[in-house]
């Protein structure tokens, strides 16, 4: 039996989301500010943006939620593993602060979890 087809078509398949534009997204380095770690994610047309950010252990974090226009369920915003939730409203901000204190991944996402993001602690 000649394997070649099955090879080709498994190597495009794992290569199609690089070929057509979904190459896998880098974090959005945070900012220091005043020796706070800062960050807008827009919350607008079903996504939040940036959804992937990165970020510094043991030094504080504020990230800002600005609402956009067609935000849906993605204007509930919670981190689960914080225990931490608000909501925002068009043209609003809301602000989460804490410190992250271990490296790993801490996810936010809406109540429904359709919108998803992840901050990434180093």
């Amino acid at each position: 039996m000649n394997k070649a087809p099955f090879l080709i078509s498994a190597a495009l398949l794992a290569a199609a989301p690089l070929l057509i534009g979904f190459a896998p997204e880098k974090p959005t380095p945070v900012k220091i500010v005043k020796g706070v770690q800062t960050i807008t994610i827009t919350v607008a047309e079903g996504k939040y943006t940036p959804s992937l950010i990165s970020a510094v252990k043991g030094k504080p974090l504020a990230i800002t939620f600005k609402g956009g226009k067609r935000m849906g369920c993605g204007s509930e915003i919670g981190f689960a593993s914080l225990n931490m939730k608000k909501t925002v409203t068009e043209g609003q901000s809301v602000v989460f602060k804490f410190t992250p204190k271990k490296a790993g991944d801490i996810e936010f996402a809406c109540s429904m979890h359709m919108y998803v993001g992840k901050v990434v602690v180093k």
